[in-house]
């Protein structure tokens, strides 16, 4: 009898753990419209919006696969690699679809991102260089580049209606392709770590509240006039997707990206901690948080590519017999 007394009081117990995880869950269970964990493809795990387009296969160019190889997912996450597209060719490479559910004037994104150091600018004896290798110095050092890689997320392709990034290492939330820029003084993000971003504007009451990394953020107060300009265009069906480039000032995010969330509402402070809570059970683990970058030890490759281009030019300038050409 008392083993069976034990049973019913542990059933009992597993059976409200249970109830009141999904008692917690469907806080926010019906405003999700979008959940991509970005683990192994693209595809909305709710099945209520359009998969996450994470390559641009459709046009594909010798150029394109150079520098944009399929999108990698690797122990369960999305790597991003910093990479801008060339010639404004946008279309169809890290980017959802058009969110039919989103509305622009209430919405909540959420994000886990592990951001990279950012890349360092090639000097133009480098970028010669490249062009030369074809794309095999370039590759040789995936943190350096053309790019500006303070992208974190960016809504919408044309308008840009709303971008976090790390502008300085210092995160900022803009509006309407920047005319509006919020900079969290103090609030680094670092890279070689996991970080947490819970975005909710409400556009009717004028206010943006962010939690980051658990830690609730000074409330964005807008102008009493403030309006989104996508809302009036023609673009506002198509551009209601969120993308990992900035079109407008030519930044791409670099690093890890898992769980892009999308609610249909904007919540409130209270709501965002607990959303924060139920989202932390699924945080990567991949790959571990470090503070440190890592040093690439290429000065010989580096030394032998110098040398072989010297070589060959040295050897255009050569006249038949061996005499070099005056400049």
């Amino acid at each position: 009898m008392t083993d069976r007394l034990q049973i019913k009081l542990l059933t009992v117990t597993a059976l409200a753990i249970l109830y009141s995880g999904q008692a917690f869950g469907s806080d926010f269970e019906n405003d999700l419209i979008a959940h991509y964990r970005l683990g192994t493809n693209g595809i909305d795990s709710l099945g209520k919006s359009p998969p996450f387009v994470t390559t641009n296969e459709s046009k594909i160019t010798s150029y394109t696969v150079l520098l944009h190889p399929n999108a990698r997912f690797t122990n369960g996450v999305l790597y991003v690699n910093g990479r801008y597209e060339p010639n404004g060719t946008q279309i169809n490479y890290l980017s959802t679809g058009p969110i039919k559910e989103l509305s622009y004037q209430s919405f909540t994104l959420a994000l886990d991102f592990y951001p990279l150091p950012q890349k360092r600018k090639l000097s133009a004896f480098e970028a010669n260089l490249n062009i030369w290798t074809r794309g095999f110095y370039g590759r040789l050092f995936p943190n350096a580049g053309f790019e500006n890689t303070a992208n974190i997320l960016t809504g919408g392709s044309w308008f840009r209606w709303i971008g976090c990034n790390r502008e300085d290492d210092q995160l900022t939330i803009t509006l309407n392709n920047q005319a509006f820029v919020h900079q969290f003084k103090g609030v680094r993000v670092l890279p070689g770590r996991w970080h947490n971003l819970i975005c909710s504007v409400d556009l009717r009451q004028g206010k943006i509240l962010t939690l980051f990394d658990g830690q609730h953020l000074e409330t964005i107060t807008l102008p009493s006039d403030f309006k989104l300009a996508v809302v009036e265009s023609t673009n506002k069906i198509s551009d209601a997707e969120f993308v990992f480039q900035n079109y407008s000032n030519g930044s791409v995010f670099f690093g890890y990206a898992a769980n892009l969330r999308v609610l249909r509402r904007a919540l409130a402070e209270a709501e965002l901690g607990r959303l924060q809570a139920e989202l932390a059970a699924e945080r990567p683990r991949f790959p571990a948080n470090r503070t440190s970058s890592r040093t690439v030890p290429a000065l010989v490759v580096l030394a032998a590519l110098v040398s072989s281009v010297w070589w060959v030019r040295r050897r255009a300038r050569r006249r038949p017999g061996g005499v070099i050409k005056s400049r």
